[in-house]
């Protein structure tokens, strides 16, 4: 009997075993005795051939033999395989073009291939097919490669296009710098030009710049064009300013910027006088050292006699009146228009006065024996005011002099309108006859705040009345008593009825609501006087309450309300700090005391009833006292200086 054949392939290229190939050539197992005869068949049908002939893809095909003697052996079990004769060249790209889409130039170096087949093997080259590898790793910079693949069945395709890009893993930062640093120096980052220069980007690259975080707390990106950006006046910090590139590969480089000012504005500075050492605002000092309002810190600045002609960087005052102007040049290196001019007159020296007996009343014309103690000094200048001591040695010294009967040494000063306070005259040595001397006393009545003197002032010392002057000042003689009762008034006169009335306003009536609510009258730092309290009582009643507010309005505005009267108190007077601001009481009644003889002084402020800014400025107003007069009056009582308005060290 013959032995049954089976069939497999000659050459499985693939995996061996898998029965994948490209060979479809077939090789029978068994032995063919001679004159058999051995038929294929590749259906389920009976057409048997003595002929094999493989078809591309999967063939099924059965085997027989017919020996001699027409005995028919095998033919039931089939022969499997698959026929793998062609494998397509696949394509290569980026797996991720992450620059410019299309420009083959990435940050990654991971590559796509298309058109593999199922368990294909993939070999690259990159020498145009010379060499292949199993693998690929892509390099900085320029790379070419090409990829090929062999199937299943040993199939080696063709190899596809050379795919070629660029890998470029990081980008450099950019570099920054002002276009123009117009400081103190070229590199303090004070600039009145705020141009930005961006270096160093990349030419595919394109770049952002941030001057300032955005709401969500990160940088706020904007577009830059060109190689530049401006920024707005102002200051930036370290790393606010910030640019970033963006390279052709999609790579990101930031970098951030130094401290930067941008200022192209500067204003010019209004000259002052440090010390203004005479009345204040009248620009009379002994002092012309200037302080500069509105200048910048670390600006240079000049100073101009000719309204900006020529500068210098220093000013010297001369002594009498000047003219100077200012200009400042700030750290960012703007030049200022020229600022407000100032004039002042610079008076730094004041001659000592003379001192002399007005009567020298005794057995002859220069024994200096009199029974008048009324001294004349000579050499004063306008404005200025007297004091007088009896050593010259700079302590003690009075507004008046203080004579006893018998012997007297009598020294005098003067201090001047700028603040200068003269040497002490030589001494009048003379004697005043006992039971020569005559009560008297010297009175001047000014404005609490304005510390303008008041004329027309009524006052009566004991049986003896008096009206000031123009100046504000009387002389009362004959006193007979030691301490005697003082009394003031004074009539608002026509000549002043509507300064009067004027002074009293709609600001008055805010002050006293002020007062009321415990507000701050004068501003901050600025004490309340007590005279304001006594001008805030309108009606006279003792307090201060709504219904002075009311009155005041009713002033203004024309309806009945009280008419302003003049109140007058003892300069001297320590008691009134002491008063409630809301319930000053009645108007303490003055005394004078004259133990000593000769003219003694007598000062009284005059306070308007309603006019509780004290605005009040008469018709014809007579001079002011200077600071000076005020700054003695504290040291000798112990007042404030804000009771009479006088506010600062």
């Amino acid at each position: 009997m013959t032995a049954s054949l089976t069939l497999a392939l000659q050459q499985d290229t693939g995996i061996d075993g898998d029965k994948i190939t490209r060979n479809g050539a077939l090789r029978l197992i068994g032995s063919v005795p001679t004159g058999a005869k051995v038929e294929y068949r590749i259906d389920a049908g009976d057409v048997w051939s003595s002929v094999f002939t493989p078809q591309e893809g999967d063939n099924t095909v059965w085997v027989r033999q017919t020996d001699a003697a027409g005995i028919v052996t095998g033919g039931l079990d089939p022969f499997e395989f698959t026929l793998d004769t062609q494998v397509a060249a696949p394509s290569l790209a980026l797996r991720l073009d992450s620059g410019t889409p299309g420009d083959r130039i990435t940050n990654r170096g991971d590559l796509a291939i298309r058109g593999l087949e199922t368990g294909a093997t993939a070999e690259y080259s990159l020498d145009l097919g010379k060499t292949w590898s199993s693998s690929f790793a892509a390099l900085p910079g320029p790379n070419s490669v090409s990829v090929r693949q062999i199937d299943l069945a040993g199939n080696v395709s063709g190899w596809s296009n050379e795919l070629r890009f660029s890998l470029v893993q990081s980008a450099a930062a950019p570099t920054l710098s002002l276009a123009q640093d117009t400081g103190a120096s070229s590199s303090d980052g004070v600039t009145t030009v705020g141009t930005i220069k961006v270096a160093g980007i990349e030419p595919t690259a394109t770049w952002q710049f941030s001057t300032g975080a955005g709401a969500n707390g990160q940088p706020a990106w904007k577009a830059g064009v060109g190689s530049s950006f401006d920024l707005p006046e102002g200051n930036y910090g370290a790393g606010v300013i910030q640019v970033r590139q963006i390279d052709g590969a999609g790579n990101i480089a930031t970098a951030g910027f130094v401290a930067v000012t941008v200022d192209n504005t500067v204003v010019g500075p209004t000259p002052r006088l440090l010390h203004d050492t005479g009345l204040a605002g009248d620009d009379l000092s002994s002092d012309g050292t200037l302080q500069l309002q509105g200048l910048e810190v670390g600006a240079k600045v000049e100073f101009s006699l000719n309204a900006g002609d020529t500068w210098n960087a220093s000013f010297v005052p001369k002594e009498g009146p000047n003219l100077v102007w200012a200009r400042q040049t700030d750290l960012a290196g703007n030049v200022s228009g020229t600022g407000p001019f100032l004039p002042f007159t610079l008076d730094s020296q004041s001659a000592a006065p003379t001192l002399a007996l007005k009567v020298d009343s005794g057995a002859s014309a220069t024994d200096r024996i009199t029974n008048d103690g009324t001294l004349v000094a000579g050499g004063v200048e306008p404005g200025a005011s007297l004091q007088y001591n009896s050593r010259g040695d700079g302590f003690d010294w009075l507004s008046q002099p203080a004579l006893a009967e018998g012997p007297n040494v009598v020294f005098a000063r003067q201090i001047d309108l700028a603040g200068n306070v003269s040497a002490a005259s030589l001494p009048l040595s003379f004697t005043l006859e006992p039971g020569s001397m005559v009560r008297s006393a010297d009175l001047v009545a000014y404005g609490w705040k304005s510390h303008s003197l008041l004329d027309a002032v009524r006052i009566g010392i004991g049986s003896q009345v008096g009206a000031t002057d123009g100046q504000g000042a009387v002389r009362i003689t004959g006193l007979s008593a030691a301490s005697l009762p003082v009394t003031a008034a004074r009539s608002v006169a026509p000549a002043d009825s509507a300064n009067a009335n004027t002074a009293v306003d709609l600001r008055d009536a805010i002050g006293i609501l002020k007062l009321i609510v415990g507000l701050e009258l004068n501003g901050a730092g600025q004490g309340l006087s007590p005279y304001q309290s006594f001008a805030a009582d309108v009606d006279s009643n003792g307090k201060v309450e709504l219904a002075d507010a009311i009155a005041v309005l009713k002033h203004v505005v024309g309806l009945d309300a009280p008419a302003p009267q003049w109140l007058f108190f003892d300069e001297t007077d320590s008691s009134l700090a002491a008063r409630d601001r809301l319930n000053p009481g009645n108007v303490p009644a003055m005394a004078t005391d004259l133990s000593s003889f000769g003219p003694h002084h007598v000062g009284l402020v005059g306070v308007l009833r309603g006019d509780v800014d004290g605005s009040f400025a008469g018709a014809n107003p007579g001079p002011a006292l200077g600071d000076a007069y005020f700054q003695d009056l504290a040291a000798t009582t112990g007042l404030n200086l804000t009771q009479f308005g006088i506010y600062g060290p």
